[in-house]
């Protein structure tokens, strides 16, 4: 705690992180980042890794607690994210990242990328919340992408997003890539406040491609100051399955089940569940 990391490379080296957990084979962790300051690491501020190389049993896991650090890579090169999460192979993650007010970025790089990949047989699970942080200035803000078999079961609520979508979007949730795309994904996006000054580009997205199986519950944001050409974007491809907990057509539910400046989109197959039927972390 109340630490500073600052500037942590020499020589222009573009991989040096604030911080970098590894939990490897049947290694396993729980840690607390909190109350530290992180600024301008050339590479990831925080950063955590499970992977397990050598099929362990058992595989790795890693709690992770992140909350009310200072973040600021606003004078820091292209490429220096703020916290990067990936879960590979058979290994688990459960992570919170929590009341961040400062939390500036550089208009190149993502404040948050969490991955799942989960290769062949293997299920990577990620289980965790984004909740009560406030991003400025990023490439994208929230960026949440189930890879393969992987599994990701994600709370993003009352976060602010102020310019956070130079390209791309501020929340986007992606499902079903990679070569054996059979994964699942219960994403609830409640309650965030976005305002964005670029005219292209989303809000929040949410796509599911492939095989993949998404559950999604979307409401209580607030897009009515973002400029981006549309305010909530929610994809179906292929035969992947999409799951919306709504009443109604999925465009009249997300327009009034938020409040939004432009016009939701959706497409594809975009199936109605009842309230309560994705699943939250705990």
């Amino acid at each position: 705690m109340n630490n500073n990391i600052s500037n942590n490379g020499t020589g222009g080296s573009a991989t040096r992180n604030g911080i970098r957990l590894d939990a490897n084979d049947s290694g396993s962790m729980n840690t607390t980042i909190q109350q530290n300051t992180f600024q301008n690491n050339p590479g990831t501020q925080i950063s955590a890794l499970a992977q397990n190389l050598s099929s362990s049993v058992p595989a790795p896991s890693i709690i992770l607690n992140i909350a009310s650090n200072n973040i600021d890579i606003s004078g820091a090169p292209s490429g220096a994210d703020g916290i990067a999460i990936d879960a590979q192979d058979d290994s688990t993650i459960t992570f919170d990242i929590d009341n961040h007010t400062t939390f500036r970025g550089n208009f190149l790089s993502r404040a948050v990328r969490i991955e799942a990949t989960g290769q062949d047989a293997d299920t990577a699970t990620l289980v965790g919340h984004v909740r009560n942080n406030r991003f400025n200035d990023w490439q994208s803000g929230i960026f949440v992408n189930q890879t393969d078999s992987g599994s990701v079961v994600i709370n993003i609520d009352n976060n602010e997003l102020t310019d956070s979508t130079s390209a791309g979007e501020s929340i986007g949730i992606l499902a079903g890539n990679g070569d054996s795309p059979a994964g699942k994904l219960d994403a609830t996006v409640t309650n965030n406040r976005i305002a964005n000054s670029v005219t292209s580009g989303d809000d929040i997205f949410i796509q599911s491609n492939q095989n993949a199986v998404v559950c999604s519950d979307i409401r209580g944001n607030n897009t009515l100051a973002s400029s981006t050409t549309t305010s909530i974007n929610i994809e179906q491809n292929n035969a992947a399955i999409f799951r919306l907990e709504s009443s109604g057509g999925p465009v009249a539910y997300l327009q009034g089940a938020n409040t939004v400046g432009t016009a939701p989109v959706a497409s594809g197959t975009i199936t109605p569940v009842a309230a309560g039927s994705c699943t939250d972390p705990a």
